[in-house]
């Protein structure tokens, strides 16, 4: 089932979800503070859909609070963090972005866990 993009956020929760995006924002400026996760399927999701890093990074960076669907939610790996989930509209198709914010050192980082399109791969 496609996500219509219709979802009731609670004014706390976008506050929330809001002051999140902003620190994997900041933490984006820095290419040694992301990881992305290299499973197959991202990366052959990434060709299909003709998208660079680069690319997905700055899709990430236009995530607004609208964009957010789940979370937080705990990380499988055990990894301290928590799992967001956001879909966001691109071209004809909505994208399924999930992305952990952690400290690691004293120092915010994004891991991009998913990215690819919406339904692909639940």
């Amino acid at each position: 089932m496609k996500n219509t993009g219709l979802r009731c956020i609670l004014v706390n929760e976008e506050q929330s979800i809001r002051d999140y995006l902003i620190k994997v924002k900041k933490a984006l400026k820095n290419p040694k503070n992301v990881y992305f996760v290299p499973r197959t399927k991202n990366t052959r999701e990434l060709v299909a859909l003709g998208l660079s890093v680069a690319d997905v990074m700055r899709i990430i960076l236009r995530l607004e609070p609208r964009d957010y669907y789940a979370g937080p939610e705990k990380v499988r790996d055990g990894t301290p963090g928590a799992v967001m989930i956001f879909h966001r509209p691109y071209g004809s198709m909505i994208l399924y972005i999930k992305l952990v914010l952690l400290i690691v050192d004293g120092v915010e980082r994004v891991k991009i866990l998913s990215f690819h399109e919406e339904g692909q791969h639940e």
